[in-house]
């Protein structure tokens, strides 16, 4: 997953590697919990997509928006839809 996520970060070094593995540590962490599962090498498409979105997150962690002359930018600390409706998808439900 490791040279997945930094080709789509286009990183070719390797002095992010701690950074990134943490973040893949880190998603993966929360795609357990949520999901209820521990497969997950059969997702790792979306767990590679989360890690990209969290290590996107860096130095915004507080910020909810900030304006720039007549630009603003509005943060969320939210996966994107198209992430959360993965995770929803990926969920094992428990059965009483």
């Amino acid at each position: 997953m490791l040279e997945q996520l930094k080709l789509l970060l286009e990183i070719n070094d390797d002095l992010q590697d701690d950074v990134l593995l943490s973040i893949l540590e880190i998603v993966s962490q929360e795609f357990r919990d949520y999901c209820r599962r521990d497969d997950i090498d059969k997702f790792s498409s979306l767990i590679v997509n989360m890690a990209v979105f969290r290590y996107n997150q860096i130095g915004n962690e507080m910020l909810e928006s900030e304006n720039y002359s007549d630009i603003s930018f509005k943060y969320s600390m939210d996966y994107p839809e198209n992430i959360q409706r993965q995770l929803r998808n990926c969920r094992k439900l428990m059965v009483i």
